[in-house]
């Protein structure tokens, strides 16, 4: 369907699903987490949590189960059709905090998790079936014959954001080290949320 899934391992009751459609034609960031002193999983879309699912005795175990992006599992042969771009692992569940301070932002050593990153795939390649793990080394396999493209992704080097957007008041701003400054408002309408990114390259 036109929701996004986070499910670990083949087990029944171990996934949690988006209550947004993101088959709309725009980027949307896709995270979920899984607490194991609590057995709960997440899932984020766009910094705002949608769903939590508490796996009481169906926690997920270990598996020889593989990771798939864009696919429901070995099992099944639904795939996602659309665009995927920086795409992260961590072994730790992260932070709604951490989640929407990087999400428009590319993974450095600066994160406050990044001992914890153990895959971190930028899709950046342009040719050819190998996916750089840029983490850990782990490399993935890209099949299906995809498509690469010009990223229009909303991810750069620093980000600002603002959960609680008003009308008519300055929501973001962000001084840069070099002498750019730039504020965003909100002049009409109504926002949920609003994120502002920068790209350091010429």
């Amino acid at each position: 369907n036109s929701k996004a899934h986070i499910r670990f391992d083949n087990g029944a009751g171990r996934q949690a699903q988006s209550t947004t459609s993101v088959n709309d034609g725009e980027w949307h960031h896709i995270a979920g987490t899984y607490d194991r002193t609590t057995n709960t999983i997440k899932i984020y879309v766009d910094g705002v949590m949608e769903q939590s699912t508490n796996t009481g005795t169906n926690a997920p175990t270990t598996s020889t189960e593989g990771v798939f992006i864009g696919r429901f599992s070995s099992l099944y042969s639904n795939n996602y059709i659309g665009s995927v771009d920086e795409a992260a692992i961590y072994n730790q569940a992260l932070s709604q905090t951490e989640i929407r301070d990087w999400m428009c932002k590319k993974t450095t050593s600066s994160h406050p998790s990044y001992c914890n990153l153990v895959a971190y795939f930028r899709f950046d390649e342009n040719t050819g079936t190998v996916l750089t793990d840029y983490a850990g080394g782990n490399n993935g396999t890209l099949t299906n014959s995809p498509i690469y493209e010009l990223s229009g992704a909303p991810v750069g080097d620093e980000s600002v954001h603002a959960y609680t957007v008003t009308t008519g008041t300055p929501a973001l701003n962000y001084a840069g080290p070099n002498g750019d400054d730039m504020t965003a408002s909100l002049t009409a309408g109504t926002a949920d949320a609003m994120h502002m990114y920068f790209v350091n390259d010429a």
